[in-house]
């Protein structure tokens, strides 16, 4: 049986794991932002090449009507969207009737659907790694107790159930995580339309608009995802200790020099008195407590070793009863069974 220190190592072995994936994830968001931008950026070059003086594209110039050969690009753009992502057409549903809709107006539509076109690139497999991540976390705590590190697939039901879960806001992360996507869509046609009115050449219409969709949408949707990673973790966790039969746990930081006021005060709370499990309340006294939060859950045990011996003691119990008491295996991995049919063939446990 591990110690206290062999499950912090595992604990941190598993989040280690899980930060590595999510660099590969931050550089794939990235790609995804920053080619879509690119393509938007050549429609708006487009647009300056046609219709731009002296290096600027007038206000009164983008409203007028928008031409037929850009808006059957557009409409292609956004049924390819919608025929690929039928849950999310209302993302770059055209809020007008398209021949009616101005240069301007086409623009913003377009930069909407590349925005979409990204973020469902960056958020591709999310649900795997979640599940990666929970099945992981509760193999650590499987490890520690015993059973070995693969206990769990990424395909169980049992750490299936902690993937796409409504927690925050009573939204699941794929709704977090379009609902920002919407809202920036917002921004940027904000962004688009008041550097059109500014007179802005082509260059600094860019800058402006690559800080938003790239820069921001990369950072909303990197916050997301680890956010959701450490609930998805410490859920499984979570879920691992109470079937070991702990009912308290402590809070502690990750020690990196950046710990904030929240987290520090919520340890030092569980510390004094350890949480109950059936009280777990996420963002309150459980992680994540705010976006970002990577705090780890650890079963409250006031001596560890002697814990660990009790547990020893019992699964040599469990062991005994399956080659001698007659029961099969399936029985014996339950030890209230164990004692129940000891008790009923020989009168004593």
């Amino acid at each position: 049986m591990a110690s206290d220190t062999y499950w912090k190592r595992r604990q941190t072995e598993a989040d280690s794991a899980m930060e590595r994936d999510e660099r590969a994830l931050t550089r794939r968001t990235a790609r995804a932002y920053e080619t879509e931008m690119a393509a938007l950026d050549r429609e708006i070059a487009s647009y300056y090449q046609r219709w731009g003086t002296d290096g600027v594209l007038s206000y009164r110039t983008m409203l007028e009507t928008m031409d037929p050969s850009d808006r059957d690009l557009l409409m292609r753009d956004c049924d390819a969207f919608q025929e690929a992502h039928p849950d999310l057409a209302d993302m770059v549903a055209i809020r007008k009737e398209v021949y009616k809709l101005d240069r301007l107006e086409g623009l913003q539509a377009s930069a909407r659907c590349h925005l979409a076109n990204a973020t469902a690139e960056a958020t591709d497999g999310l649900d795997d790694h979640f599940a990666r991540q929970a099945a992981r976390s509760a193999n650590a705590v499987a490890d520690t107790m015993g059973f070995g590190r693969s206990f769990y697939s990424m395909d169980d039901d049992t750490v299936r159930r902690f993937v796409g879960t409504k927690w925050a806001g009573g939204q699941d992360y794929s709704e977090r995580i379009w609902g920002s996507t919407d809202k920036l869509a917002g921004y940027v046609a904000d962004d688009m339309a008041k550097a059109f009115a500014r007179g802005d050449s082509f260059a600094r219409i860019g800058k402006t608009l690559s800080h938003r969709f790239v820069d921001v949408s990369e950072s909303s949707v990197s916050r997301l995802v680890y956010t959701e990673g450490t609930y998805v973790a410490r859920q499984a966790q979570a879920a691992e200790l109470e079937r070991e039969g702990f009912e308290t746990y402590t809070i502690s930081t990750i020690g990196d020099g950046r710990t904030c006021s929240e987290c520090s005060g919520v340890a030092e709370a569980s510390e004094a008195e350890p949480f109950r499990f059936e009280d777990e309340a996420v963002g309150v006294n459980f992680p994540p407590l705010h976006p970002r939060c990577r705090c780890q859950v650890s079963p409250a045990v006031s001596d560890w070793d002697a814990w660990c011996d009790g547990q020893l003691d019992q699964e040599r119990a469990r062991k005994a009863a399956v080659r001698f008491g007659g029961l099969s295996e399936d029985e014996g991995n339950s030890f209230t069974e164990i004692i129940k049919r000891m008790t009923e063939k020989y009168g004593r446990a």
